[in-house]
């Protein structure tokens, strides 16, 4: 259901005197005010002095308006209004013909006929001092017509009275309008006036709308007519809608999100933006073909960012589907975001993007999915190094077939991988399926295994468990070193998940204090993580290093994000 939201004011209210309707204050100029087709009769009815002097000399009397002799100003406003009120609600069959709600009429007629829209929100001023400018009588006045006119109901919101210049106190009017709008359901349609009130509170209302969390939402602009005035009829309006503002805010939010890596809050964001865009064409009130172009940059962001959403789960299928949908612009997205670069057959490395990931959860002091995936890439390097050492050959479902292993490897190496493993004898096959530790043990004599039968191999032999790191004061032998070093870490995770326990900096305080001396700490994490990256064995992508590992660009997200700010900027200065 539609709403109507309105401002009312001294222009909103015309009553018949000798066949004209005579606006009772009428007397500032109005922009767009349309003058012409007029006869000389009402030119001459229109002129400022005569539609006062008829008001003044005729209808004040006729009322019992008290009027002053000097002053601009012969008459308060609210007292006329509260004269006409009793009046009206006196011989109600005499006044409903006489009176005309002015602008309004145009404004509740677009509403009803156009959006269906059944009743409106009107805001009243009745302050303590009886401003001469109130609208209290006026409102009353407005709901008893328009509800025997139209069955169309109007409910006040009375600005309030807490201090005499609340009407015209710009900070207190922003709060009370936040809070009416805070309170209306984000799912409605709404359609707001400005006109009428004191200019505070045009503005206040202007600004609180567009700033509201409401996204379907036009303004509604009376194209004022003087001879649909004096004749009592309702004004043509014109539908507007602050869309280029909105889409600004939109996309300066969604630019917040993607600086913090949020994908999901910037895709939710420009979906919102695309259904409201819809909206506005729907409605007509934009120019034809004006956002088609906007409309394809939106749709080309959507689907770069859902794409890093999909690998940021990890889901590398998800993510391809999206870039081989039928819908997709495969041309534009790979121009922008280069996803063909990362994710064609072959040029996808998991653990670059899990890598990238923990450097994005540190950023964040995300400390728990930092720990996580630092656990992830843990299992993925180890994994990765097994495949390059062709340890997949004595493995089913990451069951050793031992027979097999122990012809390859001899039985010195073998026995020493059950003395890692702290088992008298091993089972067969041996499942390594979900021990981290057992993988890194196996691991171990493949590497060894390996430099003991080819001498060009002992450079691997040195990189596992000779080259020294130093950290923080201690050091760590080889990358199995490296490797042992973040074990702490994860087991700490681990626990805490079992335990259903947070991690905060203070307990990551504590951690480092009572670490064990293999184990690095906290903030030395992501450096350990980056040496082993950089490291011969893990073999990364020479270029990759580069660009992901050595510098502080993040595979395919930091790109990913600046395409995505580049082209919702372009849209804005654009349009």
């Amino acid at each position: 259901m539609t709403i109507l939201i309105a401002n009312i004011g001294t222009s909103d209210l015309a009553v018949n005197v000798e066949g004209y309707y005579l606006p009772i204050r009428f007397d500032r100029n109005e922009p767009n005010l349309d003058e012409s087709q007029l006869t000389e009769e009402e030119k001459i009815v229109w002129d400022q002095e005569y539609r006062q002097s008829d008001v003044i000399d005729k209808l004040c009397p006729e009322l019992g308006v008290e009027t002053k002799p000097e002053g601009r100003e012969k008459f308060f406003f609210r007292d006329f209004t509260e004269k006409l009120l009793a009046a009206y609600e006196q011989d109600e069959g005499k006044w409903h013909s006489r009176i005309s709600p002015g602008r309004l009429q145009g404004i509740v007629t677009t509403a009803k006929n156009q959006f269906q829209a059944r009743s409106a929100f009107i805001f009243v001023t009745d302050q303590p001092q009886k401003h001469k400018d109130d609208s209290i009588h006026l409102f009353k006045i407005l709901k008893k017509w328009f509800w025997r006119e139209m069955e169309f109901e109007l409910i006040p919101k009375y600005i309030p009275s807490d201090t005499d210049d609340f009407a015209v106190n710009l900070d207190l009017l922003l709060d009370f309008y936040y809070r009416f709008f805070h309170e209306l359901n984000s799912q409605e349609e709404i359609l707001v006036s400005i006109k009428g009130g004191t200019p505070q509170m045009q503005n206040a209302l202007r600004l609180q709308a567009v700033s509201s969390t409401i996204p379907k939402q036009l303004f509604v602009e009376p194209k004022l007519s003087v001879k649909n005035i004096l004749a009592g009829q309702p004004s043509e309006c014109e539908l507007t809608a602050y869309w280029k503002y909105m889409r600004n805010q939109k996309y300066q939010t969604v630019q917040q999100l993607l600086d913090r890596w949020d994908f999901d809050g910037a895709i939710s964001i420009l979906k919102s933006w695309h259904s409201i865009l819809t909206f506005l064409d729907n409605k007509d009130v934009l120019r034809k073909g004006e956002i088609k172009q906007s409309r394809k940059r939106l749709d080309l962001v959507i689907a770069g960012l859902s794409i890093a959403r999909s690998l940021f789960n990890l889901d590398i299928k998800g993510g391809r589907s999206i870039i081989n949908d039928d819908k997709t612009d495969q041309s534009s997205l790979n121009q922008y975001f280069r996803f063909s670069d990362f994710l064609d057959e072959g040029n996808y490395d998991s653990l670059l993007n899990l890598y990238t990931q923990c450097r994005i959860y540190y950023e964040l002091s995300q400390t728990a999915n930092f720990l996580a995936r630092v656990g992830s890439f843990y299992e993925n390097a180890i994994i990765r190094l097994i495949e390059k050492r062709g340890g997949y050959h004595y493995l089913d479902q990451w069951k050793i077939n031992v027979n097999q292993l122990q012809n390859k490897i001899g039985n010195p190496l073998l026995q020493e991988f059950r003395k890692l493993e702290g088992k008298g004898s091993l089972e067969n096959p041996y499942s390594i399926k979900f021990s981290r530790y057992s993988k890194c043990n196996y691991l171990d004599i493949l590497i060894k295994h390996r430099a003991q039968t080819n001498s060009n191999l002992q450079s691997d032999l040195d990189n596992w468990n000779q080259h020294q790191f130093q950290f923080s004061g201690r050091t760590f032998n080889g990358i199995l070193g490296l490797f042992k070093a973040l074990d702490y870490w994860i087991e700490k995770r681990n626990d805490l998940v079992h335990n259903a326990e947070g991690l905060s900096q203070v307990r990551i305080k504590d951690f480092n204090r009572d670490r064990p001396q293999e184990a690095c700490t906290y903030d030395d994490i992501i450096p350990i993580l980056t040496e082993i990256l950089k490291n011969p064995l893990v073999a990364l992508n020479r270029n990759y290093r580069q660009e992901f590992v050595e510098n502080n660009h993040y595979y395919i997200y930091s790109n990913t994000k600046e395409s995505a700010i580049a082209l919702l900027m372009t849209d804005a200065s654009d349009n």
